[in-house]
């Protein structure tokens, strides 16, 4: 495994064991992948929800790492996230580079986006993608509690996990919702005002028509505080309509949405 930390996020890289038999899995038929050469061997992105740490993401990545797949975990500060939105662009193409340096040209690439903080680094990510020749070998994308409407509530929910409970807290997630809708409203009207590009993480809005047609699994539940499970189902309908392939819901998504991507 490898763990770096940079400037503006951090990232972690971790390689099946090189005597891995991928035949010999515990577990159910469904629950074996059959990797017949290692350059096929897929690769896990994963980026995490906003407040996510590597210990936490790595409880996800670890689904996939039992069964001898490549992970790329990203985690990405919240400052970035809330308010600092324009500095999200160059750290995509920042993200792009473990990709770029694992020499894992013609892998078959799979996302797991959690939340909507892991949205808008996927939607970065991708942007950045595009520029290079692995966009082509992504297979599908796994949308864990994701998208959800963007407005001052949710945004007031998304920030309080990230504050210290306490007696201020409360006062404190306020005026930290106030002071990012204020600084994203004046953000829009200055790059208005001067006819310049204004980058806003909006994944409901900005992931429901993006131009990507690959495969979505959507996980989300009914007891979600923080995304309501109307606004991924209106989202799913929405992809539906523009004839996007989704893959079946499973105990055993992890591997089953694998051997779909890739078939």
């Amino acid at each position: 495994m490898k763990y770096v930390q940079s400037k503006h996020w951090e990232h972690s890289v971790t390689y099946p064991l090189q005597d891995f038999v991928y035949n010999k899995l515990d577990g159910e038929i469904d629950d074996q992948i059959i990797v017949n050469k290692e350059k096929n061997i897929p690769v896990v992105i994963l980026h995490g929800w906003a407040g996510c740490t590597d210990n936490y993401l790595r409880y996800y990545s670890k689904i996939y790492e039992d069964r001898g797949l490549i992970t790329i975990r990203y985690v990405c500060p919240v400052k970035y996230i809330f308010f600092e939105n324009n500095s999200m662009i160059r750290i995509g193409e920042e993200m792009v580079e473990p990709l770029e340096k694992g020499n894992f040209e013609d892998r078959p690439i799979i996302f797991h986006i959690l939340s909507n903080g892991g949205a808008y680094q996927y939607e970065v990510y991708t942007k950045a993608l595009k520029k290079g020749p692995f966009i082509k070998q992504v297979k599908g994308v796994i949308l864990d509690s994701v998208p959800a409407r963007r407005s001052v509530i949710a945004l007031y929910k998304a920030i309080k996990p990230n504050v210290k409970s306490g007696y201020f807290q409360i006062p404190r997630c306020a005026s930290l919702t106030a002071y990012c809708a204020s600084k994203r409203y004046l953000e829009m009207k200055y790059a208005e005002l001067l006819k310049k590009e204004c980058v806003q993480m909006n994944p409901f809005e900005n992931l429901k028509n993006e131009v990507n047609k690959w495969p979505q699994h959507f996980i989300y539940s009914t007891a979600d505080k923080i995304i309501p499970y109307q606004n991924v189902e209106k989202f799913m309908r929405h992809r539906k309509s523009l004839g996007i392939d989704f893959v079946p819901s499973s105990p055993l998504y992890a591997t089953l949405l694998i051997i779909c991507f890739i078939a």
